[in-house]
């Protein structure tokens, strides 16, 4: 008689612990389908094909691309950690005739980075990359959104845009 009751439970939770499962589950796929692996978002982002003649567009779709090579755990969040750390590998990737200094010729942006214009060292390009950092970091929590990154360089390109239409 225990033995009865004992299998009766045990089938009973084994029965409650396959419902659950099945709740829990996205059983939207019909037999003989395989389930395909979803890439993440940004990723699905910077791979679809975009084509315009607006130069802005472009110019967006460039930042929201490259916001992502700061994002280097992969987690959608660019922390401050993050960005000083590509910055430094962006330094040596830029530091094209190896003097170990990075001047306006090597860096496109460097007169917003370096308005006097004087050749910076990797620790001092750092630096200053993380003063644009705490720019763009608008709430102050340490990390920086796509948008707010997006945003931060729009607004670059467009007072860019301006000075040279001053000149």
């Amino acid at each position: 008689m225990k033995t009865r009751i004992f299998i009766a439970r045990v089938v009973l939770v084994f029965v409650v612990l396959m419902l659950l499962s099945a709740c829990c589950e996205d059983n939207s796929f019909q037999s003989g389908q395989t389930i395909k692996e979803e890439k993440p978002v940004h990723t699905q982002v910077a791979e679809q094909p975009f084509k315009t003649d607006d130069p802005e567009k472009r110019a967006e779709k460039k930042f929201r691309k490259k916001y992502y090579t700061f994002d280097l755990n992969k987690d959608g969040k660019v922390t401050r950690e993050e960005f000083l750390e590509r910055s430094h590998a962006e330094f040596k990737e830029k530091d094209k005739n190896h003097d170990h200094m990075i001047d306006k010729e090597e860096c496109p942006g460097f007169a917003m980075l370096n308005p006097e214009g004087n050749p910076v060292n990797e620790d001092t390009y750092v630096k200053l990359r993380g003063e644009r950092f705490d720019d763009m970091d608008k709430d102050h929590d340490g990390m920086i959104s796509e948008k707010d990154f997006v945003d931060f360089k729009m607004d670059f390109l467009k007072r860019s845009k301006e000075k040279r239409l001053a000149k």
